[in-house]
């Protein structure tokens, strides 16, 4: 054999085993391209998803603060005044206790047609929204107290009796005697369950230019005169609690007169309510005498007939309330006091203070 034989022997052997280990080479299946893509669109679907779950909520829930400080806000009513802070010191100023700045009853209705009748302007739907709510929020500074409103000059009119009585709040009517719709008057407010009074017309100063009506009692008058025309008076007004006075600045500063009336009144178990016309009053001062219960009207709330003005009353007897800790007012039955009252009324108990019934003082 050649030497060229030899090498090719030794060649074909190394040959052979390279065929032979490459042949057990394992061939690997990869996945293949669309099904790759198909998971990671699937996957990243399942992400928006989240994501857009996680957004909602959190946009439909409110921070935790808020939560907090709405589970924790109090709620203000009628029989839990408001609270001044602990850190506030300043008190409200306290009217002057005079009338320099209150005109007396008989001269405010000297010369006027009935006041359900009343010729004065009032202001448009929208002006009157602004001007009284502003002056309420302004003026009306969180006070704590009680108030009672009383409504005179009621019996001239069943309209205007009917449109008051309709008002949700326990308001107190003084009905005068000898009126067209008197006694009628009286009854509805009875069933009502409001506080009735007997507004009993009194001698004025400036009589007989300043007329306080039919059957008012006058200082010329006999202590018998007196008696029987306040008897018919009381048997006009049928179910009345007690008496306040129609004018009367002369007949109130008359302490033997208004102690004559007082004990009348103590026979009948009445009480006295003093619309103060005039500063040199004496009634209550009678009263106490005779051992009747007396109050004083603090505020007239419309003897300017204006929005704003009777607003800035109603704002006035808060402040009273407030440093007092109970507060009168006297109105009549014009319609702007009814609008006012209408509108700015239910905005008492939520600044503290709470809108009461007249009652008999102790009871």
């Amino acid at each position: 054999m050649t030497s060229q034989g030899k090498k090719r022997k030794k060649k074909n052997p190394v040959g052979k085993r390279k065929k032979k280990s490459s042949s057990k080479k394992k061939r690997i299946n990869l996945p293949s391209r669309g099904f790759i893509v198909f998971w990671a669109s699937l996957l990243l679907l399942w992400g928006g998803l989240m994501l857009l779950l996680q957004q909602m909520s959190t946009i439909s829930k409110p921070p935790e603060n808020q939560r907090l400080s709405e589970v924790r806000k109090p709620l203000i009513s009628e029989k839990a005044p408001y609270k001044m802070p602990h850190t506030e010191k300043r008190r409200l100023p306290t009217a002057p206790e005079t009338e320099l700045t209150e005109k007396p009853e008989e001269e405010a209705d000297a010369g006027r047609e009935p006041p359900y009748s009343t010729d004065a302007e009032i202001p448009e739907a929208n002006e009157e929204h602004k001007v009284s709510h502003a002056i309420a929020d302004r003026q009306i500074q969180k006070p704590r107290g009680t108030v009672s409103i009383i409504i005179d000059d009621m019996g001239r009119d069943i309209e205007s009796a009917k449109k008051f009585l309709a008002l949700p709040y326990p308001l107190a009517f003084a009905v005068l005697p000898y009126e067209a719709h008197s006694k009628e008057v009286a009854e509805m407010i009875r069933k009502s369950g409001r506080t009735l009074l007997l507004h009993m017309p009194m001698e004025p100063r400036g009589y007989p230019e300043v007329n306080p009506g039919p059957g008012a009692l006058l200082l010329s008058q006999s202590e018998e005169e007196q008696y029987r025309l306040f008897k018919k008076a009381l048997k006009q007004v049928p179910g009345a609690l007690g008496v306040n006075n129609h004018m009367g600045s002369r007949f109130t500063e008359d302490r033997e007169a208004m102690r004559r009336f007082m004990r009348w009144l103590k026979e009948e178990g009445l009480f006295f309510v003093d619309s103060r016309t005039t500063a040199k009053t004496v009634a209550c001062e009678a009263a106490r005498e005779v051992g009747v219960p007396c109050l004083e009207r603090n505020v007239f709330i419309d003897h300017e007939l204006t929005r704003k003005f009777i607003v800035s009353q109603l704002a006035e007897l808060a402040r009273r309330a407030s440093t007092q800790g109970y507060a009168l007012a006297i109105g009549h039955p014009h319609e702007i006091t009814y609008r006012v009252l209408r509108d700015n009324l239910s905005r008492y108990s939520v600044n503290g203070l709470q809108l009461v019934s007249l009652r008999k003082p102790g009871e």
